[in-house]
């Protein structure tokens, strides 16, 4: 089962909270994106540096920022914004830098079963795993491997096809070289 399928699997069963470990950041998150528009549910995501952005199920290529000016940059206000959510996937990008503080740890703990209850799945991706024992119980940890080469071979193609489409002249070069070139790394 690839990622995309598990996530969807544990989003529709129910659980209230994932985390992801990946160094591919962007990738887990797109694919996060894609999960919500399949599960028919409203996608945010946070992030320490720009705050909340929603995707609604009817336009999830458009996000809107949250909050005002800068939006919800606060993890604590980030945080309290999620049980007020319904039906919804919330990817926390780099959260675990605040999850050792004891009301953090506390409010998540008491969000588990509020979060159950209105179908809201919140997904924790980093490049560091990172999870408070008090959380360990509550927390399901899925793995974001680094792309495979089928998937490296995609992205050579699509970049060879963009730099066509726009004059560009790319030397001859065999794709199988430049993917096993590409191996261990990540697709941004």
């Amino acid at each position: 089962m690839d990622f995309q399928d598990d996530l969807r699997y544990r989003v529709n069963a129910g659980y209230p909270l994932i985390y992801v470990s990946t160094r591919d950041v962007w990738r887990a998150i797109e694919v996060g994106k894609r999960v919500a528009a399949r599960c028919e549910r409203d996608f945010y995501l946070w992030t320490a540096s720009s705050g909340y952005f929603h995707c609604g199920k009817d336009n999830p290529e458009k996000p809107i920022q949250v909050g005002q000016g800068d939006g919800i940059l606060d993890p604590g206000e980030a945080s309290k914004l999620i049980l007020g959510l319904n039906n919804s996937i919330v990817v926390l990008r780099n959260f675990h830098f605040y999850m050792e503080d004891p009301e953090m740890i506390a409010r998540f703990k008491d969000a588990v079963q509020v979060l159950k209850g209105r179908e809201v799945t919140v997904v924790l991706i980093s490049n560091v795993q990172k999870i408070p024992p008090e959380l360990q119980d509550d927390v399901t940890l899925v793995d974001f491997t680094l792309p495979d080469r089928a998937m490296l071979a995609e992205r050579v193609a699509y970049i060879k096809g963009v730099a066509a489409e726009n004059g560009i002249v790319v030397p001859p070069v065999d794709d199988k070289e430049i993917v096993d070139a590409a191996l261990g790394m990540t697709t941004s």
